[in-house]
């Protein structure tokens, strides 16, 4: 079995913090170290994120699978309107 599409996820989940510092961020709870450029805002800066970091590795993610990655971080950290 090849591990590189599980380690290519990975990496792109590590996008998912960012939603936990702009909550508390808007609690006013810790995580100030999260400039404004770094959050993401809506569901199209969501994908654009996803693209960007699909592109790091081997093999690339086909549109699906990018697709459903941004679907699944939206539905379990982010929360945008479509």
């Amino acid at each position: 079995m090849n591990p590189a599409p599980f380690l290519g996820i990975m990496a792109l989940l590590a996008v998912a913090p960012s939603a936990f510092a702009a909550a508390d961020a808007e609690r006013g709870e810790g995580a100030r170290y999260v400039t404004p450029k770094a959050r993401i805002g809506s569901y199209g800066a969501l994908l654009r994120e996803v693209e960007q970091w699909s592109g790091r590795h081997e093999p690339r993610l086909s549109a699906q699978e990018r697709a459903d990655l941004a679907d699944w971080l939206n539905r379990n950290f982010y929360r945008f309107e479509k």
